[in-house]
């Protein structure tokens, strides 16, 4: 799932990672509540955070899309840890912000 380490021509990196599971959160396994984290919030994570590091060096740049859910906003029943994962979604424009150069004014 991440950029092989020589891969340095990308300037445009898109996830769209999606895994749930339809159990009432009282029923949910802390096994399946991981996975679903791991999947949705954790793997795009490392791709994006991976991917800005190489975009950040001088001259280069790039853009990073990070596709979620309407379930971020729309909570669904019985999907506490995928809506957790796709409502966690607000880190990315905190690192949009992190990883731009630093703008005057």
């Amino acid at each position: 799932m991440l950029m092989p380490p020589r891969c340095t021509d990308n300037d445009r990196v898109v996830t769209a990672a999606d895994v749930g599971t339809s159990t009432p959160a009282v029923d949910t396994s802390f096994d399946d509540w991981q996975h679903v984290l791991d999947v949705d919030l954790t793997a795009p994570f490392l791709c994006a955070q991976r991917a800005a590091r190489r975009m950040r060096a001088p001259g280069r740049g790039g853009r990073i899309v990070n596709i979620t859910s309407v379930h971020e906003h729309a909570p669904r029943v019985g999907s506490a840890a995928y809506c957790a994962a796709k409502g966690a979604s607000a880190c990315w424009r905190v690192r949009r912000r992190s990883s731009s150069p630093a703008r005057p004014g």
